[in-house]
């Protein structure tokens, strides 16, 4: 079959477009024959004239259709696909009765008309000036549309950045852009700097250019982010932007000092920041600071009572330190408790919990992911939710970082936040909590400091406790004596550099070891499937995702092995990776526009981490369906695939939060910097009831004995000494 088969003819009928994507299916009249034609070409109508390049395919439902890569389009030059064109609801209010009105007034020159002086067709009866105009900018927009398109086809990038491109920037967006492919890179249209890095090439820009220089050098802060960073120290900045962008070290700090002037970076002492970052910590301190200057002591006897009687009610005895814990928490604006499996945290979230509703507090219950909040209500006969949904996500204006429809001008009606899981709140979202505190309000924050921070930049909880100006225990004591108690004491261990064969003779904590890899993942399909069989909550957990034993090979593994291609079973091919109905899959960063629907609810956002299972992939229409955790169904066209992934297997940072009845982690030689024991503590500390080591012993061993964990830049807890 020839590669580039080339069609033309006029738009007959448009089956399907999609507004955000411009996927559309149409029929066209192809030498007196209607043709089916699939592709992305945004905004299509009937009556267009297009020239389309690509293959002949065969759907198995609707036979054969034209599947092209490449289209140009124009406006229609014969009378009858010009009405067909203008009745087919282009401008609102011309229907076909118009349409002919305007074709028998302007007859050949109709087109020109449209495209040229539009203004003219006010000249009819029935259209205004203003629908005369409207007309006018709608055609403008369409060909600036499709010239968007043509534009980001020819660097092989996706027709949605286009689209995105042209709402971000408007009718100049293909000028502007070849002046400065950099504005691609805003969060707004998503484009990466090396994409943005190859179109300019493609302009003949000079890799001095100035507009590179500072794209590149917000480039290297924003990968910074992601690796937990706040600010970077001025000299690595530079060291990093010259390795990358290949320029001159001179041109780069002029640059940086141009930044810092114009107010796109802040410089504090050396520390070059983005600006939401600095302001966050900022804000965050600032508020911390006043937050610690609230007291209940004026309540002190009512406090004290009421404390006393929860006690009793709940027939729970406390020992000091976690008496000592609950007072610091009833008693202070902000509080932190931090403590492990098994040291009571659970125990003093009820105790708080009642405490604060017979004191008629009115309190709200929160925790970064949606598995973590649903763990609160389980101890809790009340309702908790995810922060993001708790501050209300703003699903209205256009935004790329957390947009609250909660914050300093709409607080929170509460007089109590309690967040569980607190170890996983970067600084962009503390901010968003703290401003969504109301003046007087108290915030109590329950997590792990050994566990792994947050994949967001920042350390928020180690700089809170490390600045010493926020009141906060430390639970490291074991209470937990009942059913599967070895886990919590095994962590504890794991965190104190403690190697000890006899956790592995009991039912709970299993290690199995391997030669090999290849005889570990066989190991691991074992477990997994006999886990599975029993109904178990099951989740395979790795600390990287490179590697025969990383996230990326074990989830092709895992699918091929539990989930594999069958004639009767949907799957749909995306870049790499391929979904089936019935894959378990997770949302990877957060999105608040998608909308929901559940037996109890429906809202918008999902978020980083959630975890669902492909119910339906309708390959004929472009979307499939996940259904997540609480029954919530949402539908993503297939251009939003690159938001999930496979969670067979997940990495140890994703399973943040959650909770398994068992994990299975395999143990091999992976990137150093992750093989340390606050990763396998937090690996660990996810199982409820087992855990299972395999592979080798000796990677065991040398992450316990690795207490060093990779260093982040974050200068809060500077800001809270001052």
């Amino acid at each position: 079959m020839p590669d580039n088969l080339i069609i033309n003819g006029y738009i007959e009928d448009v089956v399907y477009c999609n507004q955000d994507n411009g996927y559309s299916v149409f029929k066209i009249n192809h030498e007196n024959n209607l043709v089916t034609c699939v592709g992305i070409i945004p905004g299509v109508r009937p009556g267009e004239l297009v020239e389309l390049s690509g293959n002949w395919v065969t759907h198995n439902r609707f036979g054969r259709q034209f599947g092209f890569n490449h289209a140009t389009r124009q406006l229609p030059d014969n009378e009858d696909a010009i009405v067909k064109f203008l009745a087919s609801g282009f401008v609102k209010g011309i229907g076909e009765k118009t349409a002919l009105k305007i074709v028998q007034h302007f007859g050949s020159e109709t087109s020109s008309v449209l495209e040229n002086e539009p203004i003219r067709l006010a000249e009819i009866h029935g259209i205004s000036e203003e629908k005369a105009l409207q007309a006018g900018a709608l055609i403008k927009e369409q060909k600036s549309l499709a010239a968007n398109v043509l534009f980001f086809s020819k660097y092989g990038l996706n027709s949605n950045y286009a689209i995105k491109a042209y709402k971000y920037l408007g009718e100049e967006s293909l000028e502007l852009i070849k002046k400065n492919p950099y504005l691609l890179c805003d969060d707004m249209v998503g484009l990466s700097f090396k994409q943005a890095d190859r179109i300019a090439a493609g302009e003949e820009m000079e890799e001095t250019s100035p507009f590179r220089i500072a794209s590149g050098i917000i480039y290297v802060l924003n990968r910074a982010s992601q690796a937990g960073n706040t600010y970077l120290p001025y000299d690595s900045l530079v060291e990093y932007c010259c390795q990358i962008l290949r320029v001159d070290k001179n041109l780069v700090e002029d640059e940086i000092l141009q930044s810092i002037t114009n107010g796109v970076l802040i410089d504090e002492k050396g520390k070059i920041y983005l600006t939401k970052f600095y302001y966050a910590e900022e804000y965050v301190a600032d508020r911390t600071k006043s937050l610690t200057k609230l007291t209940n002591m004026n309540n002190q006897k009512m406090v004290d009572e009421t404390f006393s009687k929860v006690l009793g009610k709940l027939d729970i005895e406390l020992d000091e330190t976690q008496k000592s814990a609950v007072n610091m928490a009833l008693y202070h604006g902000i509080s932190i408790i931090s403590g492990g499996p098994g040291t009571g945290k659970t125990t003093i979230i009820k105790v708080l919990i009642d405490t604060f509703f017979l004191m008629g507090l009115k309190f709200f219950l929160a925790a970064p992911t949606g598995r973590a909040s649903k763990k609160m209500e389980e101890y809790s006969v009340f309702k908790a939710k995810t922060i993001h949904r708790l501050l209300e996500v703003d699903v209205i204006s256009d935004h790329s970082e957390n947009t609250f429809l909660r914050n300093e001008h709409n607080p929170l009606e509460c007089d109590v936040l309690i967040i569980d899981e607190s170890s996983m709140v970067d600084i962009l979202l503390m901010q968003s909590l703290l401003k969504a505190l109301p003046p007087g309000g108290m915030i109590v924050l329950i997590g792990d400091i050994n566990q792994l921070p947050a994949v967001g930049p920042g350390l928020v909880l180690k700089d809170l406790i490390s600045s010493r100006s926020v009141e906060f225990s430390i639970l490291d004591k074991i209470y937990r004596q009942e059913e599967f108690s070895n886990i919590p004491k095994f962590a504890s261990d794991i965190i104190n550099g403690i190697i000890s064969d006899e956790y592995f003779d009991n039912q709970e904590i299993h290690l199995t070891e391997c030669k090999n890899e290849h005889e570990s993942l066989s190991e691991i399909e074992k477990i997994y499937k006999q886990k599975i069989a029993s109904g178990v909550d099951v989740q395979l957990i790795s600390p990287s995702k490179k590697g025969i034993l990383g996230t990326i090979n074990l989830n092709k593994y895992m699918q091929q092995t539990f989930n594999p291609q069958k004639s009767d079973v949907n799957e749909k091919h995306f870049n790499t990776r391929i979904f089936r109905e019935n894959d378990k899959v997770m949302q990877i960063r957060n999105n608040y526009d998608l909308y929901y629907v559940s037996k109890e609810e429906e809202g918008f956002g999902v978020y980083n981490g959630d975890i669902g299972c492909i119910k339906t992939i309708d390959n004929d229409n472009g979307f499939l369906t996940v259904i997540y955790e609480g029954g919530r169904e949402v539908k993503y066209e297939f251009n939003e695939l690159d938001q999930i992934e496979l969670s067979y297997c997940i990495t140890v940072h994703k399973s943040q939060g959650s909770e398994y009845d068992c994990i299975i982690l395999p143990l091999y030689n992976a990137y150093d910097a992750l093989l340390n024991r606050n990763l396998l503590y937090t690996a660990v500390t996810r199982a409820k009831k087992n855990v299972y080591l395999v592979g080798d012993k000796g990677i065991l061993s040398k992450m316990i004995n690795n207490k060093d964990t990779s260093q982040r830049y974050s200068g809060l807890e500077d800001m809270l000494k001052k």
